[in-house]
C-alpha cells in the first residue's frame, strides 16, 4: 500500500501515516518500492511516468509480527464486541477486523444492515484495541484471508462458522492460519437482542 491508502484505512493524518511507514522501513520491518503512475500527455508529448512509493511487509517484519484476524457485521457496536476484540488482540501483536459488506449481510441475513458498510468500518476502526478494520470480500471470505495472510483467525463465541470446515478449507488453499474460537462474551448482550429492544421501544 502507499501512504495515502494507509492514512485512509486508519483514518490518520497523511503526515502521521508517512512517519509510521518511514520508521518501519528504518527498522527493516517494511520494504519500500517505487511504482510508476499512469503517464499523462503534455504539450510536448508523453512525459516520463512519475513514481509513487509503495510499502509492504518484509520477511523480518512478518516473522516478528503475529497477526490476528476476526470479523463480523458489527451493525450495532456494543460491549460484547469490545470484549471479543480484546481477547482476539491478546492472541497476537496486531488485530485486523474484517467488516462484512452490505451485500454479504443481505445475502446471509436476508435483510439490509442498519448502518452502511463504510460507517460500520469507521466505527470499528475508531476502537483503540483494533489496529485496522477493513471491508471484506463481497463473494468469498477466503479471498480476504489470502490478502491479509493472518497467523490466527479468531471466531466469535456465537458465530456459526464450523472450526473443522474452516481449517480444512485453509489447508486446501495452502493458507497457514490457525483457527481459534473466542470464549469471551457478555451474557445477555447481543446485536439481535438490542435491535429487538429498539423496535419494541419504537412501537410503544
Amino acid at each position: 500500500m502507499d501512504v495515502t491508502e494507509l492514512a485512509k484505512r486508519t483514518e490518520k493524518l497523511h503526515e502521521c501515516a508517512a512517519k509510521v511507514l518511514s520508521d518501519l522501513v528504518k527498522m527493516g520491518y517494511v520494504t519500500e518500492t517505487q511504482e510508476a503512475l499512469p503517464a499523462k500527455p503534455g504539450r510536448k508529448g508523453i512525459h516520463p511516468s512519475p513514481t509513487t512509493p509503495r510499502f509492504s511487509l518484509s520477511e523480518k517484519g512478518r516473522s516478528k509480527l503475529r497477526i490476528v484476524m476476526t470479523g463480523g457485521v458489527f451493525d450495532i457496536l456494543h460491549v460484547g464486541h469490545l470484549v471479543s476484540f480484546e481477547e482476539a488482540r491478546s492472541l497476537g501483536d496486531l488485530l485486523i477486523v474484517v467488516v462484512a459488506r452490505d451485500v454479504t449481510v443481505q445475502r446471509l441475513r436476508h435483510r439490509a444492515p442498519v448502518n452502511r458498510e463504510i460507517d460500520r468500518m469507521k466505527l470499528v476502526n475508531a476502537l483503540s484495541v483494533v489496529d485496522l478494520a477493513v471491508l471484506g470480500d463481497e463473494s468469498d471470505f477466503f479471498n480476504t484471508v489470502e490478502k491479509i495472510d493472518p497467523d490466527i483467525i479468531a471466531i466469535g463465541y456465537d458465530q456459526k462458522h464450523g472450526i473443522a470446515q474452516l481449517r480444512e478449507e485453509l489447508g486446501l488453499r495452502g493458507l497457514r492460519a490457525k483457527v481459534f474460537r473466542l470464549r469471551s462474551h457478555v451474557p445477555g448482550i447481543k446485536s439481535s437482542k438490542i435491535l429487538s429492544k429498539i423496535q419494541e421501544v419504537n412501537s410503544l
